[in-house]
């Protein structure tokens, strides 16, 4: 497999306020109480700029203001026709098991 992301390192609240900068927005951020993660992700991206010579050059923040927007115009045009979204401003916080991670794939 070859990895495709940016090698920008970025935590969970700097993503967080990248998105709500978008908008202008300040929501409170809440903290869930659990395993402690790694502090933050980026890619390293070595094999493939070694096989196509080539890596993503798109910052976190335009590609998630891109993405960020493109949702945006789904739920507008959802809500439009009429439809109810209130579903996806909903999220869940559900307990992961190793057995969960077997089920991937299958």
């Amino acid at each position: 497999p070859i990895n495709l992301g940016s090698t920008e390192m970025v935590d969970m609240i700097e993503f967080a306020n990248i998105a709500m900068s978008f908008e202008e927005k300040n929501l409170p951020i809440k903290h869930i109480d659990g395993p402690m993660g790694v502090r933050g992700r980026n890619s390293n991206n070595k094999l493939i700029l070694e096989k196509l010579g080539w890596e993503p050059a798109v910052l976190i923040k335009d590609g998630l203001k891109k993405t960020y927007f493109w949702i945006k115009e789904q739920l507008d045009a959802q809500e439009k026709d009429g439809k109810d979204i209130s579903a996806f401003s909903k999220s869940e916080v559900v307990q992961q098991t190793d057995d969960t991670l077997m089920q991937l794939g299958k």
